[in-house]
């Protein structure tokens, strides 16, 4: 999996039909296809060249659905390597529309087989020589010499998949690069522990772990593990995983990044019985919005959004002031569909509503403690008001922009916007 924050999207072209796909067998002689690699041009080839990977020969399988490819790695196989190891399987699952594939690379003596489901768009499982931890060998031989379970640091446990045997989510040493939370999922077997699986880590900035948990997404009650995040600046995220054959599987992880400050959590905002993936965004503005994405956990289903307020009356509240309004107006454009309907009701005629404000104003400090604009009346009289504001553009330059005001029914409205 991409641990440098996120899948790859697939792209082009799939080789063949839906549905989650497992690992392949040995295919009879008869079954494969020898690919022209001089003719070949398939996206996978632009990853390869893209990460130094070699393509020596590719055949096709399974009715020509699963590809293997015969490579050599720009790198040996090591723990150093898993990230740019997971990037690189990633990259070349959405190449192939998220079917399987394999890879084998003769110099090193590496086989690896990557299995997938097209309909979350992941990558479930990687086996390299036939192991599915094949970089957890340090962890593996100190687990080895586990014979109680007191000595495992244990953050939560529970039985997965009804078999009633616990399984044990067991706290590892940060990562080489200081950044990630090593968790494995333990079971015991006899008087010793085995390793079912990392919890692999898609958080891509320095983060700590909050809460962990076993938890039904839906009404199922099938559970999942659900490992919140915490970053060092206020940010909450997680990462969920599912319970697949006898090892865990991420299928979804969400953290603010880009200011690492936010909230990013599960929660049934339709009230459906389903657990939403949520990206709940504030901005501190004017009105107090409080902005809710949501989309089904599994990634399922299109995104939708919800408008809630952080003021005490949890509602918009329309501005006494002229240039509260003016105010609204601006910030309202940061989230400029979802807020449109609010918008109207800022102006006089819906022809205002083409000024593009983004233009001239950097809408982007909204994420970082709001916009600074400057208010100057240049006249009143009348019911009417002609107000200048200034701020800065996204390159720095002072911006002016010039709102005609008037009264409607008590109101102050936006009847006109020019910049200067």
């Amino acid at each position: 999996m991409n641990r440098l924050w996120g899948m790859a999207l697939a792209v082009l072209l799939a080789l063949g039909t839906a549905g989650e796909s497992g690992l392949t067998p040995a295919a009879a002689a008869s079954d494969v296809t020898a690919v022209d690699l001089k003719s070949w041009k398939h996206p996978i080839r632009k990853v390869f060249a893209d990460f130094g990977v070699t393509l020596k020969g590719v055949e096709l399988l399974q009715n020509r659905t699963y590809p293997k490819f015969t490579v050599q790695l720009p790198y040996k196989l090591s723990d150093q390597k898993e990230r740019d190891f997971d990037v690189l399987v990633s990259e070349l699952a959405g190449a192939n529309g998220y079917w399987p594939f394999e890879m084998v690379d003769d110099a090193q003596a590496v086989t690896v087989q990557a299995k997938t489901d097209r309909k979350l768009k992941l990558v479930t499982r990687v086996l390299v020589n036939g192991k599915a931890n094949y970089f957890d060998r340090a962890f593996d031989a100190y687990l080895a010499g586990i014979r109680k379970l007191e000595q495992l640091d244990i953050v939560a446990q529970g039985d997965l998949d009804g078999d009633r045997k616990i399984e044990y989510i067991v706290r590892d040493e940060p990562d080489d690069y200081g950044d990630g939370v090593s968790l494995h999922v333990v079971q015991r077997s006899g008087a010793t522990f085995v390793n079912a699986g990392r919890l692999k880590d898609e958080v891509g900035v320095a983060h700590e772990l909050g809460d962990i948990e076993f938890a039904p997404m839906d009404r199922t009650g099938k559970l999942y593990i659900v490992a919140e995040m915490l970053g060092p600046v206020g940010g909450v995220g997680f990462n969920l995983y599912r319970w697949d054959a006898g090892c865990p599987v991420l299928i979804q992880s969400n953290f603010p990044h880009a200011t690492g400050m936010g909230y990013r959590y599960l929660k049934d905002v339709d009230n459906d019985g389903v657990m939403d993936n949520v990206s709940e965004y504030a901005h501190g503005d004017f009105q107090g919005h409080v902005i809710l994405l949501y989309k089904r956990f599994d990634g399922a289903g299109t995104e939708k959004h919800k408008i809630e307020f952080s003021g005490v009356n949890g509602r918009f509240r329309y501005p006494a002031k002229a240039e509260d309004v003016i105010r609204t107006f601006i910030e309202d454009c940061y989230w400029d569909e979802i807020l449109l309907a609010e918008r109207k009701q800022l102006v006089a005629s819906d022809a205002v509503l083409k000024f593009k404000i983004r233009d001239y104003v950097y809408l982007g400090m909204m994420d970082y403690g709001g916009i600074d604009l400057a208010f100057k009346t240049a006249s009143a009289k009348n019911g009417t008001k002609t107000i200048v504001v200034t701020t800065d553009a996204a390159d720095g330059k002072e911006q002016r922009l010039q709102f005609a005001m008037t009264t409607v029914n008590g109101l102050w409205k936006i009847n006109s916007i020019k910049a200067l």
